[in-house]
């Protein structure tokens, strides 16, 4: 079902047996070389069961409040940590449970931003991100915890992607490989053998 539209915006409320909160707008969004292009963006914002229409039409307020400015911070120098803390904390509670804010945000500020934080989130690349990763593999974390600190990149690099900040989720495809452990015909445990898998 489509609702009327809301200044240069609209509400939509997709799905069937889950029903989602969806917003879109236009704005306008200033490229490297200078020059300025109206594109359409689009939110998903969670279940009806967790959002009111009240709280959506505000959110595609604040998006659509000033059409003809850049959702996004236009400093191509701003970085993962100020776009984590301006952009993404502020919003996405809305999509979010609580358990998995306190999850990401432990990931931030454990395993990411003390290596991460300071780089320019348009240069954030996915090789950085893999360096990140393997560290933590080599630490001795677990495979676990490893595609938890993905999904961190990942949940926040796609709110950058439909704020038009980036042009494509750096984190999503990534390869993490599977720790499995090994027993000989003694019946103890050898060194981990891995399985590679990719994480969507």
């Amino acid at each position: 079902m489509t609702r009327p539209r809301y200044q240069d915006g609209s509400l939509v409320i997709r799905g069937k047996r889950k029903k989602q909160c969806l917003i879109r707008w236009r704005e306008d969004v200033v490229r490297s070389d200078g020059t300025i292009v109206r594109v359409q963006r689009a939110q998903t914002l969670g279940p009806v069961s967790r959002i009111s229409r009240q709280q959506a039409l505000e959110v595609l307020r604040s998006r659509v409040s000033s059409p003809n400015q850049q959702r996004c911070p236009t400093n191509a120098f701003v970085t993962f940590s100020e776009f984590v803390s301006a952009e993404w904390k502020p919003n996405a509670a809305l999509t979010l449970k609580k358990s998995s804010m306190r999850i990401y945000g432990f990931n931030l500020e454990k395993h990411i931003l003390p290596g991460l934080g300071a780089v320019p989130l348009r240069n954030l690349s996915r090789a950085q991100i893999e360096s990140c990763l393997s560290r933590l593999r080599s630490k001795g974390h677990a495979t676990s915890t490893v595609r938890s600190v993905r999904a961190t990149f990942s949940t926040i690099l796609q709110a950058a992607v439909e704020r038009g900040c980036v042009e494509k989720n750096a984190a999503r495809g990534i390869r993490i490989a599977k720790q499995i452990p090994r027993r000989g015909s003694d019946g103890f445990t050898r060194p981990h053998r891995y399985e590679c898998c990719s994480v969507s």
